[in-house]
């Protein structure tokens, strides 16, 4: 647990409000922190969010974005939400990571 706005993730300190919604995630939600973690997950897995290789990549990098979403949230994601994350990462033209893929789903689901 970090202070002064930044988080151990990974054994470093990185801060949560580094995402396009400027939103401190571990402070703004009570599984941010967690989703964080998951996301980062995902992107040593499969590779970065704005960086994927192919569309085969994209689309488990939204499914494994989407059963996360459902451990997170302990519901059953929005029926949109692996289309539109999967779109997000597929036309995004900047930076996306693991913080801006928490800020979309949390945001989407109503959670943020």
């Amino acid at each position: 647990h970090g202070s002064g706005g930044y988080t151990m993730i990974d054994g470093h300190l990185e801060r949560l409000d580094e995402n396009a919604e400027g939103v401190d995630l571990a402070e703004a939600h009570p599984k941010g922190r967690m989703c964080v973690g998951l996301a980062e997950g995902v992107e040593r897995d499969l590779g970065l969010f704005d960086r994927a290789s192919t569309p085969q990549r994209k689309r488990q990098m939204a499914s494994r974005m989407t059963a996360h979403a459902e451990a997170l949230l302990g519901k059953t994601p929005k029926e949109d939400f692996e289309e539109l994350f999967f779109g997000k990462i597929s036309k995004y033209g900047g930076d996306f990571g693991a913080q801006d893929a928490c800020a979309f789903l949390l945001k989407h689901h109503g959670e943020l």
